[in-house]
């Protein structure tokens, strides 16, 4: 990652699976900021990996050594805005939502 910015944002085109066709995509535009409690219990957690990794029920020869933990963050909505298509219709309607 180039950047750690504690708010992004996603807006674009996106799946075409609503679409029979598969040739128009919905459109989404989300703002989403980095929630820090999530992340670091969710780091926590993922450096626990070798210890459950080595408790577990198997043979030691499916037992993976040295975990590489990737790196996320617990992001929560603040706005999500995107198109809704009706099955069957050529219209689409936008729903917006603000997260509190």
């Amino acid at each position: 990652m180039k950047h750690d910015s504690p708010v992004d944002a996603v807006i674009g085109f996106v799946e075409t699976y609503k679409d029979p066709r598969g040739q128009k995509g919905d459109y989404e535009g989300i703002v989403h900021f980095v929630d820090t409690r999530m992340t670091r219990l969710q780091k926590d957690l993922a450096g626990l990996a070798q210890y459950f990794e080595d408790r577990a029920p198997w043979d030691g020869r499916f037992k993976r050594q040295g975990f590489n933990i990737p790196i996320a963050k617990c992001r929560r909505s603040a706005s999500t805005c995107r198109t809704r298509r009706r099955s069957g219709s050529a219209t689409a309607t936008r729903a917006c939502r603000w997260s509190t």
